[in-house]
């Protein structure tokens, strides 16, 4: 059964993101920058290399912004 080892890696990301969270720079560029910050905050239990989740962040709401003028 999957669910006992993805709550494992969820629980385990949170409490990594609660001890980062007061170290964490806040991302000011973004929609949603606290959600940001948390993510950033979770990124070392991910296995991602750093800055990763930002650099995602930011190209998803890049291409959004693309799409949103191509389409005006």
């Amino acid at each position: 059964m999957l669910l006992p080892e993805f709550l494992h890696d969820l629980y385990a990301a949170v409490s990594c993101a609660l001890r980062n969270l007061s170290t964490t720079p806040m991302p000011t560029a973004f929609r949603m920058a606290d959600a940001a910050h948390w993510l950033a905050a979770a990124e070392p239990k991910t296995g991602l290399a750093a800055g990763m989740v930002l650099s995602a962040i930011e190209s998803a709401q890049a291409s959004t912004q693309s799409d949103l003028a191509m389409g005006d």
